[in-house]
Parts: C-alpha cells; structure tokens; sequence
C-alpha cells in the first residue's frame, strides 16, 4: 500500500463510528502507541519513491480531529520527517508526479515550531520539471535554524538567480553545529565564492559529496566519506591528503595535460590516509597526460580494503595512448597488505596482459575480482586455474568472486571451463577429499559479456558452456552468464 494510501485510511479510521455512542476503538491506544503509527505511516518503505510534499499527508492527521492534531503537535519527529522548505501543492489527489509544487515559508515556519531542536535536513534545488523560487522570507527562516541542520543538499543549475553563495556568507559564524551530510552539486556558472568559508566551523561534519567547478573550503581532515567531482586532478589531489580521517573516497575526475617528473606532484604531507578502506577512481581521458599514476605514486593507504580503477576515453575513442600503470600500481599495492576487493575498468592500455599475474601476486587476500571492459584471453584463465599439486603457486586463493563484464572475445570457453572446475566442488566431494584445497570454493561467477568490441557482435556461448555451467550452479555456484 502506498504511502498515501496509508494516510487516508487512517483518517477513515479515525472518523468511522462503530453505530453507538462509544468512541471508535483506535481512541483508545495510548498516546505514544498511535504517535508512533503516525511516524510509521508517514515514513514510506525504502523502496518506495517517495511524492512531494509529506507536509500535506501530515496535515490530513491533523485534520481528523483535535485529539490527532494534539498528538500530531506534540511528536516532534514527524515535523522532521520531510525536508525544508516545506513544499505544498493544490490537491492531495493529483497525479504523483504533478510539478505544482511551492516553497510555503508559512509551513516552513510551522514545521519549524513543532520541530522543536531536533536536527532538519533542508534541500535547496532548482531543475525544468520543478521551478523553486525561494522567498527572502523563506530563506531567512532557513538561516535562523541553521544550527538544525543535520543535512544540507544543493543543486544548483544554470539560470537560478534566487540562490547564490552570498546567502549562506552572511550567516554568522561558528553556526552549523549539527551538520553532518554536506551535498553541493554546482552545474551552472561559479557559485561559490571565496568567502564562504561556514562549513570550516562545521564541527560534526563527516560526510560530503561535491559536483562543480568552485570548492568551497571544508574541513578535510575530519571527514569520514567523501565523493568528489571535479575536472581538474591537481585540486582533487590536493584534497585528498589532507582527509586524513577519510574511510570512504570516491573521485571522478580528468586526466593532467602532460606527463611530468612524479616529484612535481608530491605534497607536503607523507599522502598516508591510515584508515581509508575503500577507493573508488574515475578518470576521463582526454589527452596523452598523467592520469592515475599520481594518485597511486602518492597515496599510502594501509587499511585499503576495496580498490576499483576506470578510464573513460571520450565516445567512440580507444585509451591506447595512455601511460604504462602499472609500475605505479605495484608500488601502490605494497602499501596495501589486505585488499579484499579490485576493479579494472577499461585499463587493458595501460596494464598489460602480461602484468596481471604480478598484479594478483601483489593482492593475494582478495575475496572479489572484477575486470570490466578489459580484454582477457586464455593465459587470464590459466594463471587463475587452481593446480592440487602444486597449491604454493595457486594465485589468489581467496577469491570467491569473479565478474567479467565486457572482456572481449579473445579466449576459449575451455579455459574459462578449466579455471571454473579448478575452484569448484560441490559439498559431497569435499567431503570425500583427504586433503584440504589450496584455495577456497568459488561463490559467485559472473560473466556478461554481452558485446566483443572488436566487432561489435553480440558474443553468445555455446550450448556445451551453458550445459557445465548449469551443473554448477544446480550445486550451488551462483553463476551469471
């Protein structure tokens, strides 16, 4: 049942007499107990998407009678559930995706009040599908519960003239004591000046995701996660070494205009980020310049847990002229004693075929390997395949997930056969071995490969792949092909 659905049967329930001249029994539940109904219809499923605006399914609660609008008052928590400003629209019955929707500074000031102190999450955003004009009486409300904000997310794009930096300046200083999730998402022209320097006295803020051109000054070193959009590398770098808190980090950004002495890009700091866990980096290429090899000459990361790496060259371009990696990569991993997970994406011009085994050599606790629009052939599959008799030599034999998505066509099914029998069993052969594997068993297997880019032909496995494959998976390998 739909949220909204929800609201309107509860206020038939509220309403409905059972014929006599005693009150409904839903008049009965005690005071917390139908407080937290309340919460729970108004909170809609994680799965569900949610329509604007809440504030207006909270307002039919409130018009059921004085004894809900009593309670509804007095639950500060269902004043937080939505984001402010507080948006209405005519009539509760139109159509979900309807786009009537203002910034009422009168609810706004409501929602505020009933709110009492605990923290809000306020969305200043403006798109074609929804025009947001906000008052300077709406702002203003904002402004004065800027110690509430537990979140603040900004979407800024071209034209939107009723938002600008300057609006945050002139808040007083040492202000945000409450905000932890920082989102600003700046496509338009500049936006933020130089002297919006708030969030600097943000004292719980851990977590920040930036698109756009100009960066505000943050607080670096107490982040805990950080995604980061930016086209210029140099600045990202910059960044990145002073997060020295950093668990989480995920950078999309663009390669450097040249290649250059790797002492040019050094900082300062050692680049130790002791408890970063988890790596996430996109580049776009454009020229023949540096691209990762900075980030990984400079960064030692010994927590790093999950490492994923891509190259997107501009459409209908190949990224052949892209420097060698690998040397970078190695020198990276020694930094790296536990990795669990590594992602490849569209890197095959700059880690050769014949480094992986090097590569895998330098990551023996993976759990998880993924090689995305990368092209394998049979030696991939034969230094993976596990050997009994010789289990010092079996590479990775930790792994219990491989994806392969978009390898090309350059290797047989009976490698990939080979390499999938070597480190699959099923329960009852284990059962019977005397010795135990030098590798753990496979669990999940993955291999999409809907398109060779070679020649753009949709690659289709035989019936015999198919057939071994099923046989595994009746076993209990969970295969994707």
């Amino acid at each position: 049942m739909a949220t909204s659905d929800v609201i309107h049967t509860a206020s038939r329930i509220g309403l409905r007499s059972n014929g006599s001249h005693t009150l409904p029994p839903i008049y009965s539940l005690p005071y917390e107990l139908l407080a937290q109904i309340m919460l729970l219809a108004m909170l809609p499923p994680a799965r569900e998407h949610r329509p604007y605006p809440v504030a207006s399914w909270l307002f039919v609660l409130c018009h059921v009678c004085s004894l809900w609008r009593q309670v509804a008052f007095n639950t500060p928590r269902l004043w937080t559930i939505d984001t402010f400003p507080i948006y209405l629209r005519g009539n509760l019955e139109e159509e979900e995706n309807a786009v009537d929707y203002f910034p009422s500074s009168a609810a706004s000031a409501m929602f505020l009040q009933h709110s009492t102190l605990l923290p809000i999450r306020v969305y200043l955003f403006q798109s074609r599908e929804m025009y947001t004009k906000l008052t300077v009486d709406s702002m203003a409300k904002l402004l004065s519960a800027a110690p509430r904000w537990q979140t603040l997310e900004i979407v800024w794009a071209a034209g939107w003239e009723e938002f600008n930096s300057k609006d945050l300046a002139r808040m007083p200083p040492v202000i945000l004591a409450s905000l932890e999730d920082l989102i600003l998402q700046s496509v338009g022209p500049e936006m933020w000046q130089d002297q919006l320097d708030i969030f600097l006295s943000a004292p719980r803020l851990r977590r920040v995701t930036f698109e756009g051109k100009d960066i505000p000054p943050l607080p670096w070193s107490q982040l805990t996660r950080l995604s980061l959009n930016h086209d210029s590398p140099q600045p990202c770098l910059d960044i990145i070494v002073h997060c020295v808190n950093i668990i989480h980090l995920s950078v999309t950004t663009k390669q450097w205009a040249h290649l250059a002495d790797p002492n040019s890009y050094a900082s300062a700091t050692s680049g130790l980020l002791p408890r970063l866990e988890v790596l996430d980096m996109r580049l776009g290429l454009w020229s023949s310049g540096d691209h990762l090899n900075p980030f990984l000459e400079t960064l030692k990361l010994p927590a790093l847990k999950s490492l994923s790496l891509a190259l997107r060259p501009p459409y209908g371009e190949d990224n052949s002229s892209v420097s060698w990696l690998t040397p970078s990569l190695l020198s990276f991993l020694a930094h790296c004693p536990d990795l669990k997970q590594l992602t490849v994406d569209n890197c095959d011009s700059c880690i050769y075929s014949e480094d992986v085994p090097v590569i895998l050599q330098r990551t023996p606790n993976l759990t998880k390997l993924s090689f995305v629009e990368s092209e394998l052939d049979d030696d991939f599959f034969t230094i993976l395949t596990y050997e009994p008799r010789q289990p010092e030599s079996a590479l990775v034999p930790h792994l219990e997930t491989l994806e392969l998505f978009e390898v090309g066509d350059q290797f047989s099914e009976e490698s990939l056969i080979e390499m999938v029998k070597s480190r699959w069993w099923a329960d009852e052969e284990q059962s019977e071995k005397h010795a135990t594997p030098g590798v753990v068993r496979l669990k999940h297997l993955a291999v999409l490969n809907y398109v060779a880019r070679q020649n753009l032909d949709v690659v289709d496995f035989t019936p015999q792949l198919r057939d071994v494959l099923a046989v595994y998976q009746n076993q209990g390998l969970d295969v994707k092909i």
